[in-house]
């Protein structure tokens, strides 16, 4: 019943939603033409300094996750081997929980890897090619990959391909228990209402700030940001489609 009254709002809330992101949209362009006009640069900041910094942060933060990655699923496994083992009793119940905890906790830090290490590639366009440190998140990045997709395809007992299709995640989704199903809508549910809300609204402010700082219209990025935006909105009438015939 709470998930359905989620939903009735959200869809209420849809064509507000697309009106305020075109009236941001709008809004940055014109404030960034304006400030490259000017030559606005307050802070002095570069593009050249900007781009170290971003590299560093991705870097650092692709490093971090792949750690965390071996560390989860490591420990998700050692449950694994101890579920396997014990009969039913308070142990393996708690074994199940931390199996499945660490096992999702296992796959985020490899999805962030994922985008740090696409992140760092992409800033390292401007260069020759992909630098050494880079070079070294790749090949760490995708030892990680290959680790945590063994052990979910042990653990679920289903063999999910590096590139899987929306038809095999569909299929995945069925080793989950009705709870874990449930868990997962709601989840799902409220994390496309927050980046319709507060994540893309959020970004279009940055890319507004950055206009202003840096004299540079970012009308690419903004052109990207209202496209997700619209997606994520427009992409919900397959559902409608679908299910209300």
């Amino acid at each position: 019943m709470v998930v359905w009254l989620v939903l009735e709002r959200g869809l209420k809330m849809e064509k507000k939603q697309i009106i305020f992101a075109l009236k941001i949209f709008i809004a940055s362009v014109l404030l960034g033409i304006f400030a490259g006009f000017l030559g606005v640069n307050p802070l002095g900041i570069t593009q050249a300094q900007v781009v170290v910094a971003l590299k560093s942060l991705f870097l650092g933060l692709g490093l971090i996750t792949v750690i965390l990655t071996f560390y989860f699923i490591r420990k998700s496994h050692k449950a694994y081997q101890s579920y396997q083992k014990e009969g039913e009793d308070e142990e393996n119940e708690q074994d199940y929980l931390v199996m499945y905890r660490f096992l999702d906790y296992g796959t985020v830090a490899w999805n962030v890897c994922q985008i740090s290490m696409t992140a760092c590639l992409l800033i390292d366009l401007g260069a020759l090619g992909p630098s050494a440190t880079s070079l070294l998140l790749i090949v760490a990045g995708i030892w990680s990959g290959a680790y945590c997709l063994k052990i979910t395809s042990k653990i679920r007992n289903y063999k999910l391909s590096v590139m899987a299709t929306p038809k095999e995640v569909l299929e995945y989704l069925d080793t989950y228990d009705e709870g874990e199903k449930q868990a997962e809508m709601e989840e799902a549910y409220l994390i496309l209402f927050k980046v319709n809300q507060l994540l893309i609204p959020g970004i279009y402010v940055v890319l507004v700030v950055l206009s202003l700082v840096l004299g540079q219209v970012q009308l690419v990025a903004l052109l990207v940001a209202v496209v997700i935006h619209l997606y994520t909105n427009v992409a919900q009438l397959r559902k409608t489609k679908r299910y209300f015939k």
